[in-house]
């Protein structure tokens, strides 16, 4: 009965005023079916039929006929569907706080695909400045932006497009912060293509777990880390839990010596000696020739 949606609705949304024209009819009636999804989920239906669409759209992959909204069960189905949907992304907008490591090729992705899935609060970190080399890929800079920080640009370009989603950018080193800076953060992100700042992440995550008297790790102390990395047309992406999965520094021995470093890296922090070779190599070496 419509009446029992009906209480589905005020017993989801505390405190709001969730009415239906017809409680004393059948379901079947398009309009009472209408009235309850419009008042759950803020969309604009006009038939039952719309309803179904609702419903096909929440239920991916399932089978949801349009016989099937006259009864009782599919529509709370539904309506609760519907319902925990709204909730998530309250939730998400409310209480998850995220932190995206990197603003380059795959950190403009990471922030712009994570405020368009509804998460509103985000913060990046990243060292490097914005060097012309960067264009062809790091979607969110201009040529007017070349020599300004990542992280502020970045944060910058994706809150003029997003409405609602706030993200602060840190323009320093991740060594610079202090444990108790990550520990705010619900999840951490990783767009690096450095071993060592990945692997100097995994260990901060990972120094936050905690294990009960049984030797279990605790849910709450886990920091989940997505970690991802490109390098031509390869990439992988994974998600890393503390205590549950292997971590970051148990798989290292998987990766294949690097052999190429965006010159990104080589024009603005060459780390290694590897990179001051590929330095001189690729960006010097012609500029010495062209002297002589």
């Amino acid at each position: 009965m419509a009446r029992d949606a009906v209480e589905v609705a005020r017993n989801v949304f505390s405190g709001e005023n969730v009415e239906c024209k017809y409680v004393d009819e059948e379901i079947v009636n398009d309009e009472s079916v209408v009235a309850v999804i419009v008042a759950l989920a803020g969309q604009i239906q006009t038939t039952a039929r719309d309803a179904v669409e609702v419903a096909r759209n929440v239920f991916i992959g399932e089978n949801v006929e349009y016989e099937e909204i006259v009864n009782d069960e599919s529509v709370v189905a539904v309506i609760v569907a519907l319902a925990s949907q709204i909730q998530l992304r309250d939730d998400l907008e409310e209480y998850v706080k995220i932190l995206v490591v990197g603003a380059g090729g795959l950190g403009c992705e990471l922030l712009k695909d994570l405020a368009l899935s509804g998460f509103r609060n985000l913060e990046v970190i990243d060292m490097d400045t914005i060097e012309v080399s960067n264009l062809n890929r790091q979607f969110l800079f201009r040529l007017e932006d070349v020599g300004k920080p990542k992280a502020e640009v970045a944060a910058k370009r994706v809150m003029e497009r997003v409405s609602g989603v706030n993200i602060v950018p840190h323009f320093c080193r991740i060594e610079d912060k202090e444990l108790d800076f990550y520990s705010e953060f619900s999840i951490i992100v990783l767009g690096l293509d450095s071993i060592e700042a990945r692997s100097y992440i995994n260990a901060v995550a990972c120094g936050f777990l905690e294990y009960d008297s049984e030797d279990n790790p605790r849910e709450e102390t886990m920091k989940p880390m997505v970690d991802g990395g490109t390098e031509g047309f390869k990439g992988h992406a994974r998600v890393i839990l503390p205590g549950i999965t292997p971590c970051f520094e148990c798989t290292i021995w998987l990766f294949p010596p690097q052999v190429k470093f965006p010159l990104c890296t080589l024009a603005e922090t060459p780390r290694t000696a590897a990179h001051c070779i590929e330095y001189a190599h690729l960006i010097k070496w012609d500029e010495v020739i062209m002297k002589r």
